[in-house]
């Protein structure tokens, strides 16, 4: 939905204001034509590494590791400081928008309770708007998914149970409290909308649960109730595709508690789709996990623009909830490929995934065990499951660890992660930046 392309500023630098401060990133100057203004032949595509480029693979076709502005694969362009202060600040989710702006989403730490947050930014400058959100009952609020409205404005949803409409400016208009209208407490975890109204996901009861809102009626009409085999299920995301919508339930195939005490359940993964406007069309169950140690939780699923859909997320050790890995897989009734983080990294915490033409880009953050840091880090798939090209974010502007934690896609094709830097216990800085594909 990115519409503005914007260029590189001819100093290699750009100045952003935010509400929290102001931060000055470095950039580059070079792409096809920068070569000309200054006066060389030289030029982007020509297989060789000019004065002013980072990388030439000898074409201008973007997604193969070096962009078409001459600029590897994953360097993060075009930045904007969306909060900083305490390192128990968040940001949950992007959503682009038409005109080049975004919005994004989370929750800040104050005075120890949490706040929930929406706010708009331009494509690379601070925020037009920044709303708290707060709600009746709890002093604990974060803003967990948001999804286009048609309107011109967004919903967003909130602790799990509350579905917010925000009107163009920033302001709440309405908002739902999703228990009274699923009949029954829900923990929900994300949100798309469609002509048939707000699709809202995740577990009731224990049970997967799949509902659209209808704004015009304020009524809910589940598609989704099961209990697969009597143990804590749930849906944690929403993907859409031009023709379809699909999630991804992860079933617990063994118990969730032992005396009360929470463990990791063995789980299977199921992808479920259905058409635009909810009629359900494809169950697909991915090949369980080979070893029956470790468990899987479906974080993330999109389709490319060819209709094939992946799914994704991170798989642990059942008898711990440390040193977990990221696993990424093709949607097919017949087996597909998988991809394992187990190898590459020592531990990795997943920050989202996103569809491209042909196969998809996640990100993440990898931890290394034996020295506290943490480095951000994108790789792209192709439609076969080979790496394409990845890249480490090693630069943290000072701070002691990086990751990414969300991603997104616009309408134009290019990609937008949010990012956290920080020092525990100290401060950290949440960002949004463009990166060259």
């Amino acid at each position: 939905m990115y519409q503005s392309r914007r260029g590189f500023s001819s100093s290699g630098r750009i100045s952003i204001a935010a509400g929290l401060g102001t931060l000055t990133i470095s950039s580059l100057s070079c792409g096809p034509g920068s070569a000309a203004e200054n006066g060389s032949v030289d030029a982007c595509g020509d297989n060789i590494v000019d004065k002013g480029e980072l990388c030439d693979d000898g074409n201008q076709i973007g997604g193969d590791g070096c962009s078409s502005a001459c600029i590897p694969s994953g360097v993060a362009l075009e930045c904007v400081e969306l909060l900083a202060g305490s390192d128990r600040n968040e940001v949950s989710d992007l959503l682009p928008l038409p005109d080049g702006a975004f919005l994004a989403a989370g929750s800040m730490h104050v005075e120890e309770n949490y706040r929930g947050w929406v706010a708009r930014y331009e494509s690379a400058a601070g925020p037009t708007w920044f709303t708290e959100v707060t709600l009746p009952g709890t002093s604990d609020v974060t803003v967990l998914d948001l999804a286009v409205d048609e309107d011109g404005g967004a919903w967003a949803l909130a602790t799990g149970n509350w579905l917010l409409h925000i009107d163009q400016t920033g302001s709440v208009v309405n908002s739902v409290d999703l228990d009274q209208g699923a009949g029954s407490p829900i923990d929900a975890s994300a949100i798309e909308s469609t002509d048939a109204g707000v699709w809202v996901a995740g577990a009731s009861q224990g049970d997967a649960w799949l509902a659209i809102f209808n704004p015009t009626t304020n009524e809910m009409d589940n598609l989704l109730n099961e209990d697969f085999f009597g143990y804590d299920d749930e849906i944690r995301v929403i993907g859409r595709s031009q023709t379809s919508i699909a999630v991804a339930v992860t079933i617990s195939t063994s118990p969730n508690f032992d005396d009360e005490l929470p463990i990791v359940a063995t789980t299977d993964i199921l992808v479920v789709e259905y058409d635009l406007q909810g009629i359900e069309t494809a169950r697909t169950s991915i090949t369980p996990d080979p070893n029956p140690t470790s468990a899987r939780r479906a974080l993330g699923i999109g389709a490319d623009t060819g209709g094939q859909w992946y799914v994704g997320g991170v798989h642990v050790p059942v008898s711990a909830f440390v040193f977990s890995q990221i696993w990424l897989a093709e949607v097919r009734a017949e087996s597909g490929w998988r991809w394992s983080s187990e190898g590459v990294a020592d531990a990795a915490e997943f920050g989202g995934m996103v569809s491209l033409d042909e196969g998809i880009l996640a990100v993440a953050g990898w931890y290394g065990t034996a020295e506290p840091t943490v480095t951000g880090w994108i790789g792209s798939f192709g439609r076969l499951g080979a790496l394409a090209w990845h890249h480490d974010e090693r630069e943290a502007l000072g701070y002691d660890r990086y990751l990414h934690e969300v991603v997104v896609r616009g309408l134009d094709g290019r990609v937008r992660v949010a990012s956290k830097a920080l020092t525990p216990g100290e401060s950290s800085l949440l960002r949004s930046c463009l990166i060259a594909m």
